[in-house]
């Protein structure tokens, strides 16, 4: 877990299977999204966030996600998304 873009980037070795970004956090995430992708481009990023920000779910796709979902969507799906990213 990391509380800021250093912080995930620290984490970043060894590459880990999967990214997973609050995208309501104060933190600056889309700033973040951005650091990992160019550090690891091909590295799997979600992002999640309430239903109602379709905004800030584009700018985190252009940001780098590769997939940004609801909150409620995340939460249901958590096992399968961590499941997958053992694989």
């Amino acid at each position: 877990m990391a509380t800021n873009g250093d912080a995930l980037l620290s984490l970043l070795e060894p590459a880990p299977n999967l990214v997973i970004v609050d995208l309501n956090a104060r933190s600056h995430p889309l700033a973040a999204i951005e650091r990992v992708r160019a550090a690891q481009k091909d590295l799997r990023v979600i992002g999640f966030l309430s239903h109602v920000q379709r905004e800030l779910a584009e700018q985190a796709q252009v940001a780098g996600c590769n997939e940004v979902m609801p909150r409620s969507a995340f939460t249901q799906n958590l096992a399968a998304i961590l499941s997958a990213a053992k694989d």
